[in-house]
């Protein structure tokens, strides 16, 4: 539909966008970007070096993270508004800001082979009625040209969410939570979830991955956690 007819509003300040998303230029300024960030789990890091000292000590099974935000209001509030109130334009507004900065990053390097949403378990899909994270894809697969994979991989078991699980049990909360098949050997592909907290959930994942002889895995996310303990 034309712009003038259906124009879009900026979900913070209720003013016309006068661009094609729900953000006016103004708003978008204050939101809390993350501008220095470990290369690899794309933690806020003060430091002058590319790698944290979490991921030196002990590396992930991914390469590379892409998170926009800081998980701190409003940004926490919208993606709480999305999950939880089904506020699906809030999944086309973060797509869309994931999908610009991405396709700056990826100019002179290889896009990835696809995109696995983060899996939910069919006992949480049907209380929640959607997947967050596939909805957050549509706009990236289409602008990016990058398709979504969604039977690669599937989630078996049902985990507690790892907010309510203590910092030294989430590693166990989602052992074998997940499976997958073997067609995505000598791919590389990008996990993309919502929110990245201590990064165990995706840890799990990768390990499936991995064992199917994936040649590469990055992250993209809309928020990253900070390094309070809380979330470690």
């Amino acid at each position: 539909m034309p712009s003038f007819l259906f124009p879009h509003t900026c979900i913070l300040c209720n003013r016309r966008s006068h661009r094609a998303i729900d953000l006016c230029e103004t708003c978008e300024k204050t939101l809390p970007w993350i501008q220095d960030a470990c290369a690899r789990c794309g933690r806020s890091i003060t430091t002058e070096t590319t790698i944290c000292g979490k991921c030196l000590k002990r590396p992930p099974l991914y390469e590379q993270t892409i998170a926009l935000f800081r998980y701190e209001p409003p940004i926490s509030t919208l993606l709480i508004q999305l999950k939880f109130h089904q506020q699906l334009t809030y999944a086309n507004l973060f797509g869309s800001l994931l999908a610009e900065k991405i396709s700056h990053l990826y100019t002179k390097t290889q896009k990835p082979d696809c995109i696995i949403p983060m899996p939910l378990h069919l006992k949480r899909l049907k209380e929640r009625g959607f997947n967050q994270a596939i909805e957050l894809s549509r706009p990236i697969t289409k602008s990016l040209k990058i398709p979504i994979d969604l039977h690669a991989c599937t989630r078996i078991k049902s985990t507690l969410p790892q907010t309510l699980i203590a910092p030294n049990e989430r590693k166990k909360n989602v052992r074998n939570a997940f499976h997958a098949n073997d067609s995505l050997k000598g791919k590389y592909v990008v996990i993309l979830d919502d929110v990245m907290t201590s990064g165990e959930t995706i840890n799990a994942l990768c390990k499936q991955l991995k064992a199917q002889q994936v040649k590469r895995i990055d992250v993209w996310c809309c928020a990253r956690a900070g390094s309070s303990d809380l979330f470690f």
